[in-house]
């Protein structure tokens, strides 16, 4: 059977800079990566925005980094222990605590112990602490160079302190973790991580991003399962499912039920880690640029996130649905959250949800693979007496009557009750 997913099953992603201005902004602030789609978003304005994502579904936040940078986006940390100027205060902080637990949710935030800003001020870490630096190891590492200056994970000191830094907003009410570029650092260090950070907190949620662009299913696959155990240890109760958006990313493709239902096989002959699926990505274009604007299709992606086990984490925008911007040469999904649209799309994923909420075995049953054809997927989801069967038709003309014994819950195109699989539907029958 498989794990409960407890906390953290349906997250909404803000990057607090890009999504509402909560208080009055007395001076432009400007930033070091030039972004000026931002709209001085802080931390007063997410809690404004509180009840609207808990009405959509969601039971947490997750946060782009909040602490003192550079930039729009907040990667480049200039201090681990204060929060942007521009994005609020600590008493802000305190207050966002307290109404994300007033509605019974939790709160995560991204955290990045890899790298930090070139400019970062050393006389923000305690004496006890002696953290060291490194020379850039990856491609990646030295692609940003220019920008961050890197964490020796690898010595005991610098171990200490960036745990400790975890600790310290664990301490202040934090329920979750996402880790950033999970591959600047030996898998040592991560299983090193977690045992501290669980002993200090054994509920908190710790997320990781393994990111490989560059291998196929099989190997993206394999890398997420080695950042997942090491030597019999767990290192992250959840890792972001990066090969499962790519081949999201082309389902508007009429054979893209096959190749899913391909990498849906794989990954559950796999070592069972709980992944996060997801649409939208913040270092991406947005899906329904990638999708050419076919919102029946960014329906389907959505549909079928929502009724695979793990974690679902929706970026804010998703829901309108907001279109990327060019920035620094390529699309860039960092926009500006527009809240005056409410969109059917908004109401979907409301449904979508509910449907994952009051169904468990949805988000948390054993997995069955039940038919794959070229422009087909079948499956089955189970837990304790509760069984489900999912039929994701990406064929554009072909249509059949559903052989499979059960009542029509949900359907992406619409709420009819027939058990009709239409072309680009995906259907969910709750056996009898």
């Amino acid at each position: 059977m498989s794990k409960d997913t407890g906390a953290f099953n349906c997250i909404y992603q803000i990057m607090v800079n890009f999504f509402r201005q909560g208080r009055e902004v007395t001076e432009e602030v400007s930033f070091r990566d030039g972004n000026m789609n931002h709209v001085n978003g802080d931390l007063l304005g997410v809690i404004q925005d509180l009840d609207r994502i808990k009405d959509l579904g969601f039971d947490s936040i997750y946060l782009s980094p909040i602490f003192r940078s550079n930039s729009s986006h907040g990667y480049d940390v200039i201090d681990y222990f204060s929060i942007a100027s521009h994005l609020g205060t600590m008493q802000d902080f305190k207050l966002l605590v307290d109404e994300v637990q007033k509605r019974s949710m939790k709160l995560m935030l991204d955290v990045v112990l890899n790298h930090v800003s070139k400019d970062f001020d050393l006389s923000t870490i305690p004496r006890e602490y002696n953290p060291k630096f490194e020379s850039p190891k990856t491609r990646e590492e030295r692609d940003w160079a220019k920008h961050f200056s890197f964490w020796d994970n690898d010595d005991s000191e610098t171990r200490r302190f960036l745990t400790d830094v975890c600790k310290f907003w664990i301490d202040r009410g934090v329920s979750g973790l996402r880790m950033d570029y999970v591959r600047g650092a030996s898998r040592d260090f991560w299983r090193y991580v977690y045992e501290e950070l669980k002993s200090h907190d054994e509920d908190v949620f710790i997320l990781g991003e393994s990111w490989n662009d560059r291998g196929d299913d099989l190997e993206n696959l394999k890398e997420i399962d080695s950042y997942s155990f090491y030597e019999g240890q767990r290192l992250f109760d959840s890792l972001l499912d990066f090969p499962l958006f790519y081949r999201l990313t082309e389902l508007n493709r009429e054979d893209a039920a096959g190749s899913i239902g391909k990498l849906l096989t794989l990954a559950h002959e796999g070592s069972g880690i709980r992944t996060t699926r997801f649409l939208d990505n913040h270092d991406l274009p947005r899906i329904v640029d990638m999708l050419q604007g076919d919102l029946n299709t960014l329906r389907l992606g959505l549909a079928l996130i929502y009724v695979l086990s793990g974690h679902v984490m929706v970026l804010y925008g998703t829901e309108i649905p907001l279109e990327s911007v060019f920035f620094g040469g390529r699309l860039c999904s960092r926009v500006p959250m527009r809240f005056e649209e409410a969109t059917d799309i908004a109401g979907y994923v409301q449904a979508l949800g509910s449907l994952r909420k009051n169904n468990h075995a949805l988000c948390a049953g054993d997995f069955e693979m039940v038919r794959i054809e070229k422009d087909l997927l079948v499956f089955r989801k189970t837990l304790g007496d509760e069984s489900f069967i999912i039929t994701l038709n990406t064929s554009y003309a072909r249509e059949f009557e559903s052989p499979y014994d059960g009542r029509v819950i949900f359907r992406s195109n619409g709420s009819d009750s027939s058990s009709t699989v239409n072309p680009r539907v995906l259907l969910v029958q709750k056996e009898y």
